[in-house]
């Protein structure tokens, strides 16, 4: 049978389990086979520096849990946060992509934090991730906490859309083994197996995989070859003392984008050391690594090395009249050699001190404001305050008002890149061969730029129903003082090579933006959930940013999801407005996914298996421009049919 016809009947087998007769369903369900997430609402940790209910956080958060990506049929985290709103994802490539809320995503996006259990997960060379060399497979990750708006007043540089935390599973929540192991088209392998379990004060958990896929655009050709570690020890005594150490290393080899098809390989690795006692807490880690590009902008090999050394400290105090402080200061250091540069090291020395105070006027009230102070070795202190109100007319029902500023530093290739690009000139072309034989372009940092800076003010309404959450928020933010790469400006005309140069420069005017999201979750039966989320943003700019989109302005998900007597069935619908590349339009797309699963029970209990189906309709569309328009290189986007085996043990 052909991949077309064997698409077409899982499409089918997929679709008509969504639509199944619900006594079919519904027959038999036991407990655990049935929706119960409205019965507790989830904490969350990432948009306030005091775990709150997901009503009651001071920020634009949403949760994607592991149960979510299961559903998503995604095979990496970008595809699974295709479904929250305000999240615009670009899929540069089969194996990498970029990321932004609310507007202004870019190849290299680097205006938004990306944490891995709280900890910095970003290469400090340009301030991005690469989300290849997190060391944790997809089955290791219990929920992803994305916040949306500013959060430097709690992360500093570069939190200044938001922020993206993959928080991974607990070793109480293993409690044993898991194996599992992909398989399907485009010679798509991905494999887990996770031990972890506690056993009075101590706890651990360790975790390898590895993940191979070939890209859309071409079969037959390697898109990534990615293998990954991770582990834990945790000692916890008493409630009030808890130790921990942990580690992690990925090997990778994938493409990435950086104004063209570039090959990307290396190790990277981190080691953290968490201590609390009482209300004290300290966090040391070491993250490091190495990055080979490949053939890059018509040089042989370019190779990165970094080492972020980080130390921060905190205490919590009970304050009088319903306060609770949090306050603490914390160092880095970023250590980075690269051939882009000279053949002196780059070194950031980075400190802060920061805060965040909340008071709860009793069961209607709560107000928390923070701020954060952070030096940089180039730029002036920065301070970046944030507050909210927030009121509960009812127990059910939150209003909440919030501003605050975020800012991103220049990334040490802005400060201190120097890049010499030789070209042959072709006879004929705009520069006359003769008597020019090359064209030799410069790209020259510039220590004297401004960090870029946003203000924003939202206004969100949270409300409960009962079988119905909604969740309605609006935005508007400005930004200045963006950097960018300056016009380019003649050196030499002394034949054979003509020169030129261009340096980074921090733009006049400012980006302004206005829109919203709304979304909703619906509990239809005790066997059957819904979700429906829209988001709208309207930007408007004074200047043109080089290699930047403007944002669609609208986006619609929703999905369906089944479980009963063990079964499970998702589908779900992702369709995106056109996106404007200067004077380019990428069309409108739309994605379907779907996923069927079955757990066994009795003597099979702990064995799962699952199809699913990434962009059903096969779907083909561009997420950035093909070709070389703005320096850009997008890979076509087409479907994708994997299968899962998982067991529990």
């Amino acid at each position: 049978m052909k991949t077309l016809d064997i698409r077409k009947a899982l499409s089918l087998t997929l679709c008509a389990a969504m639509v199944l007769p619900g006594p079919l369903w519904a027959a038999a369900a036991s407990v655990e086979d049935t929706f119960r997430f409205f019965e507790q609402e989830a904490i969350v940790v990432t948009a306030s520096r005091i775990p709150s209910k997901m009503s009651r956080v001071p920020a634009t958060v949403h949760v994607v849990t592991s149960e979510d990506i299961k559903a998503s049929g995604a095979l990496n985290v970008w595809d699974a946060l295709r479904v929250v709103p305000g999240l615009d994802i670009m899929s540069t490539k089969t194996s990498y992509a970029d990321m932004n809320a609310r507007g202004l995503n870019r190849v290299i996006n680097n205006r938004i934090m990306v944490l891995l259990d709280g900890k910095s997960a970003t290469n400090p060379f340009y301030d991005i991730t690469n989300w290849a060399s997190i060391p944790v497979t997809l089955e290791e990750i219990d929920r992803i906490e994305v916040v949306e708006g500013p959060a430097s007043a709690l992360y500093g540089a570069n939190a200044m859309s938001g922020v993206v935390n993959i928080i991974t599973k607990r070793p109480e929540q293993l409690k044993g083994g898991m194996l599992a192991y992909t398989f399907g088209e485009r010679n798509v392998h991905q494999g887990t197996l996770l031990y972890g379990n506690r056993k009075g004060p101590w706890a651990y958990k360790a975790g390898v995989g590895m993940e191979n896929a070939n890209r859309f655009e071409n079969a037959d050709l390697r898109a990534s070859e990615i293998q990954k570690f991770h582990s834990l020890v945790r000692y916890s005594p008493s409630d009030e003392l808890e130790l921990s150490l942990s580690g992690g290393h990925a090997q990778i080899k994938t493409q990435t984008d950086l104004g063209q098809d570039v090959p990307e390989e290396g190790p990277s690795g981190f080691i953290r050391a968490d201590a609390r006692y009482a209300g004290t807490r300290l966090r040391t880690f070491w993250n490091s690594g190495k990055t080979i590009y490949r053939d890059y902008a018509s040089v042989p090999d370019r190779s990165n090395y970094f080492d972020t050394y980080d130390a921060s400290l905190e205490h919590t105090l009970s304050l009088p009249f319903g306060n609770e402080l949090i306050a603490g200061t914390s160092y880095r250091r970023n250590l980075i050699r690269s051939t882009l540069f000279d053949s002196t090291p780059h070194v950031q020395d980075l400190w802060a001190f920061y805060f965040e105070d909340q008071w709860k006027g009793g069961e209607s009230w709560t107000l928390v404001a923070g701020g954060r102070l952070d030096s940089h070795p180039y730029t002036k202190l920065v301070f970046s305050p944030r507050g909210s109100v927030l009121y509960h007319p009812v127990k059910q029902h939150t209003l909440r008002l919030s501003a605050g500023t975020s800012f991103r530093n220049p990334t040490p290739v802005e400060n201190a890149i120097h890049l010499d690009i030789p070209a042959p000139n072709a006879p004929g072309s705009a520069i006359p061969n003769p008597p020019y034989l090359f064209t030799q372009n410069a790209v020259l940092g510039n220590k004297d730029l401004s960090p870029e800076k946003i203000i924003t003010y939202e206004l969100e309404h949270n409300g409960d129903f009962g079988r119905v959450r909604t969740t309605a928020t609006g935005f508007y933010y400005e930004i200045r003082n963006v950097i960018d790469l300056g016009a380019a400006r003649v050196t030499s005309v002394v034949p054979p090579t003509f020169q030129t140069a261009s340096s980074y420069i921090n733009k006049d005017g400012v980006i302004a933006a206005i829109g919203g999201e709304f979304g909703s979750e619906v509990a239809i039966r005790e066997w059957l959930s819904g979700f429906a989320n829209y988001s709208y943003q309207s930007i408007r700019s004074v200047q043109v940013i080089s290699a930047e989109a403007v944002s669609p302005r609208h986006k619609v998900n929703g999905g369906l999801r089944a479980k009963s007597r063990g079964l499970t069935a998702n589908l779900w619908v992702h369709w995106v407005d056109q996106t404007v590349w200067g004077s380019v339009r990428l069309s409108d797309y739309h994605m379907i996914n779907a996923a069927l699963g079955y757990r066994f029970p009795g003597r099979l209990n702990g064995l799962e298996i699952g199809v699913s189906v990434f962009n059903l309709t096969d779907y083909e569309h561009y997420e950035i421009p093909p070709g070389t328009a703005f320096g850009l290189g997008g890979e076509i986007i087409k479907s994708r049919v994997t299968g899962t085996v998982r067991y529990s043990f």
